[in-house]
């Protein structure tokens, strides 16, 4: 994927909707009530992928029915874990059991800085050690969602090869992207948490404001390479 905005913009300076990816959690759901993942895919949505785990023991408690909300709109579905402090077996063992992944399932590993429990934050070698188990077991490649600030904390500015090598979900709410040194490309950028960002649209008809991410290609090329 390019790195240059531009050929996602349209002539309004806005976002086209029919690239658009939500990554959703019960918060989505607290805010607005019911959400209706028909008229999200109606607007453009084309997938989403959804926080099932935090930690060693927490689950959300809105991803079983999001899931099969998500299924019977035809949406494209995936699932992520955050990161945490805790214990890195501990950890994959709840992300499996609660995302019960299949085949055509987005597995992401939510890797940043804990701004409410500094202490409690993933280190950069638990991160590594979480995507290998993970993808021993499920067979295949997770995405690392993370950020510029998160990166630095952990990294500095030093290259991570065995970050790098995996496929990146970046955060940044500019009209531009600036990675860290360990990509050079981005699969899935997060332009807005429904509030900030300086691209359009916030908010999306079914889910109201929440996430949104861009992918540079066509909806046929994001629904190829989904599950890689």
């Amino acid at each position: 994927m390019t790195n240059d905005c531009s050929s996602r913009l349209n002539e309004a300076g806005n976002m086209p909707i029919n690239r658009l990816v939500a990554d959703l959690s019960h918060h989505v759901w607290d805010d607005h009530g019911d959400l209706d993942f028909a008229a999200a895919k109606t607007a453009g949505i084309i997938g989403v992928v959804f926080k099932a785990t935090e930690g060693a023991t927490y689950q959300d408690a809105t991803y079983g029915k999001s899931r099969t909300r998500a299924n019977q709109a035809g949406l494209l579905w995936g699932a992520f874990h955050y990161g945490t402090a805790a214990n890195v077996e501990d950890q994959v063992k709840n992300f499996q059991k609660t995302a019960a992944w299949d085949d055509d399932t987005l597995l992401g590993l939510d890797f940043e800085y804990n701004e409410r429990r500094p202490s409690n934050t993933m280190s950069k070698d638990q991160a590594i050690d979480f995507l290998d188990r993970c993808e021993q077991l499920a067979r295949r490649p997770l995405t690392v969602y993370t950020g510029m600030n998160s990166m630095t904390r952990a990294c500095g500015n030093a290259v991570v090869p065995e970050l790098g090598k995996r496929r990146l979900w970046w955060a940044e709410y500019n009209d531009t992207v600036k990675l860290h040194p360990t990509w050079k490309n981005y699969w899935l950028w997060q332009y807005t948490d429904g509030k900030n960002g300086d691209l359009l649209p916030h908010d999306v008809a079914g889910f109201g404001n929440c996430d949104l991410n861009s992918f540079a290609g066509t909806a046929e090329q994001l629904r190829a390479s989904w599950v890689r």
